[in-house]
C-alpha cells in the first residue's frame, strides 16, 4: 500500500508540473528565444496551435512554432548574494594590492603596516559592498519550454 501512494503521489506531482509548463505561456509572460530568423525577447501577446505573437517594443512580430529552435519563459526572478560577494572581494583586492603598489617608495617606515590594513580593509569592504548588491539585485530565472516537434514536447 505505501508504495502504491508514492506512485500516485508521483504521477500526481508530474502532471502538475506538465500543467504548470503548458500554462506558463500565456498573454503577457515574458519570453525569449531563438527562431530561424534570429533571436527574440519581449512579452507574449497571444498563443494559437500554429503560431507566436510577441510585442518587442512597440512592435509584434508573429513567428509560426515550426520555426521557433528554442523558447524560455521567465518564471521569477532570483537574486545573486555570493557571486556578488566574490565579485565585490576580487576588486577590492585589486584596489587594494594598487595601494600597497602605490604606497611602496622602497623606504623602511613605521607606516609600513598601514599600507597592509589599508588594503585588507578594501578587500573586506569590497566583498561586504559586493554581497549587499548581488542581493540586492534580481535577474529573471528562465524556463526552457520545448516548442512542439523538437525533442520531448510540452505544449505551449
Amino acid at each position: 500500500m505505501p508504495a502504491r501512494s508514492g506512485i500516485t503521489a508521483l504521477m500526481l506531482a508530474m502532471l502538475a508540473t506538465t500543467r504548470l509548463n503548458a500554462q506558463q505561456l500565456v498573454s503577457g509572460a515574458r519570453v525569449r528565444g531563438e527562431s530561424v530568423n534570429g533571436r527574440f525577447q519581449g512579452r507574449v501577446a497571444w498563443v494559437t496551435p500554429e503560431s507566436l505573437a510577441v510585442v518587442q517594443d512597440v512592435d509584434t512580430t508573429v513567428r509560426a512554432r515550426s520555426v521557433i529552435r528554442r523558447l524560455d519563459v521567465a518564471a521569477g526572478s532570483q537574486r545573486h548574494p555570493w557571486t556578488g560577494t566574490a565579485i565585490g572581494a576580487g576588486i577590492g583586492a585589486a584596489a587594494g594590492l594598487a595601494v600597497i603598489i602605490a604606497a611602496d617608495d622602497n623606504q623602511d617606515s613605521e607606516l609600513e603596516g598601514l599600507e597592509v590594513g589599508v588594503a585588507g580593509a578594501l578587500l573586506l569592504g569590497g566583498a561586504a559592498l559586493g554581497g549587499i548588491t548581488g542581493a540586492l539585485i534580481k535577474t529573471p530565472r528562465w524556463v526552457r519550454v520545448q516548442p512542439l516537434g523538437v525533442g520531448v514536447s510540452l505544449p505551449y
